[in-house]
């Protein structure tokens, strides 16, 4: 997969783990998320990564960014250097701290339940 330039992701069967395998591998991904979740699964990683400017709202525009960035190596290049760099900090790839999250909101929600407290919408961050 480290050999490929450009993952393009498919608005219609979105690749969720092979954008996750793809952004890993330090492939940068273009895509246009559609109406349903699992169509904007690919936006969302990107968007997490720091590379939302590989999210396009249409197909002409899907079709248009990757000509470009197939004809334009440094403008590729320029993105697999970003990619590269938000591994270190980018909230995508920070596995350890979501999962610190995820145990902080199911502590809140149990804390919330034996309290007696009514379900509530939780804004709980990264440690």
């Amino acid at each position: 997969m480290q050999l490929a330039d450009l993952a393009l992701d498919t608005p219609q069967c979105n690749g969720v783990t092979t954008t996750a395998d793809a952004l890993t591998a330090g492939i940068p991904v273009l895509t246009c998320p559609g109406s349903t979740p699992i169509q904007r699964m690919a936006a969302s990683m990107l968007y997490f990564t720091g590379l939302d400017e590989l999210i396009v709202s249409d197909l002409p525009s899907y079709e248009t960014l990757a000509l470009d960035l197939l004809k334009n190596p440094g403008k590729l290049r320029q993105l697999k250097q970003k990619l590269q760099a938000a591994r270190a900090n980018a909230p995508f790839f920070q596995l350890q701290d979501w999962i610190c999250a995820f145990e902080a909101a199911l502590q809140e929600i149990w804390t919330r339940h034996c309290a007696g407290q009514a379900p509530t919408p939780l804004n709980i961050k990264a440690p």
